[in-house]
């Protein structure tokens, strides 16, 4: 009955607490080893090796996003976005939405400004995929990026200090050269 149930309970704890009291401290580790630090082991591997997995989809997204955006570029720069019939726009404006998420994935879609990010890809002429693969291997990181323009930052000063130490008169394209680089270096940088 209850009684017995209950005697024969703490009879079988007893038994096992008398048994544990019997090992040795020499004994094997083992015997106490929880398969718990195996599986935790074994689920950050996996975990480990799903970021690989997720940073080379990333990579590979990326990299069919800027090839994308350079065909579209060549498109434009064919014939303008004006003159594209429907079905070009509207597949170029899907093509924004995936852009948009691709890049600032906790962007609300709606809260895009599509004609302001349409014009803004577009007015640039295509560029050589190669140098664009190229560019953003190297600046994957925060760190890389502030190296990336610490670095440029320095060049442009450099091309800035050439030009204004020219002691003939500026071209007019050494001028507009001359305030594109001001204008780089006006932008906020602390590194």
């Amino acid at each position: 009955s209850e009684e017995e149930d209950t005697n024969a309970t703490e009879r079988s704890i007893d038994e096992l607490l008398a048994s544990l009291g019997e090992l040795d401290d020499d004994d094997d580790d083992s015997v106490w080893k929880f398969d718990d630090d195996e599986e935790d082991k074994k689920s950050k591997e996996g975990e480990a090796e799903e970021k690989a997995e997720d940073v080379v989809d990333e990579d590979e997204q990326m990299a069919s996003i800027l090839d994308e955006l350079q065909v579209w570029r060549e498109r434009n720069a064919s014939s303008s976005y004006e003159s594209w019939d429907v079905d070009r726009k509207n597949e170029f404006d899907q093509w924004i939405e995936k852009y948009v998420a691709t890049l600032y994935p906790e962007a609300d879609a709606t809260s895009v400004d599509k004609e302001a990010t349409r014009n803004s890809l577009l007015s640039e002429r295509p560029v050589d995929t190669q140098k664009t693969k190229e560019f953003w291997t190297k600046v994957r990181t925060e760190s890389e990026a502030e190296v990336f323009l610490r670095d440029y930052r320095t060049s442009v000063k450099e091309e800035l200090d050439a030009l204004r130490n020219n002691t003939t008169t500026l071209t007019d394209e050494e001028k507009s050269t001359q305030m594109e680089l001001e204008a780089i270096l006006s932008v906020p940088f602390d590194a």
